[in-house]
């Protein structure tokens, strides 16, 4: 689960058209179907939440042979993605022309906090990781604020 009802709700107040959610998605954190419905999300079935999302949101990487290439063409999908580790994902993905957010934990730690700075390919830009699911959906609103809405 990817997404709280609450965040699900709150991509609808910002001006997404619509949220989709896979049925059952959030049971092993208690959330019900019913919760994502009363928040304005969509309940689709697995299949038609890749067939149809500009945005994908996923915790694990999608896995090759399955959930990639049901990906759609030149979306985005955020994930924990753990591109080292991942290499055949990271091309499927590419094949897919697909603008891939890569959430990471860091070892490299800036004071006591959830957040942590981490400096990558050698930029000056500090890139915002996470170390608890709470950071998660933070990032991904931050990086949802910048989208227009689909």
């Amino acid at each position: 689960m990817s997404i709280t009802p609450q965040n699900a709700a709150l991509l609808r107040k910002k001006g997404f058209s619509k949220v989709l959610v896979e049925h059952n998605a959030g049971l092993g954190a208690q959330f019900l179907d019913e919760h994502y419905a009363a928040a304005g999300a969509t309940l689709v079935a697995r299949d038609e939440l890749f067939k149809q999302s500009d945005i994908l949101l996923k915790v694990r990487p999608p896995l090759t042979g399955q959930e990639v290439e049901s990906i759609r063409e030149g979306s985005s999908v955020i994930s924990f993605l753990y591109p080292a580790q991942n290499k055949a994902i990271v091309d499927a993905l590419a094949q897919r022309n697909a603008n891939v957010f890569a959430v990471c934990y860091s070892y490299h730690y800036m004071m006591s906090s959830s957040y942590r700075f981490i400096y990558l390919d050698g930029h000056d830009t500090p890139h915002l990781t996470c170390t608890s699911f709470r950071c998660f959906e933070a990032g991904i609103q931050a990086f949802l604020d910048g989208k227009q809405s689909t």
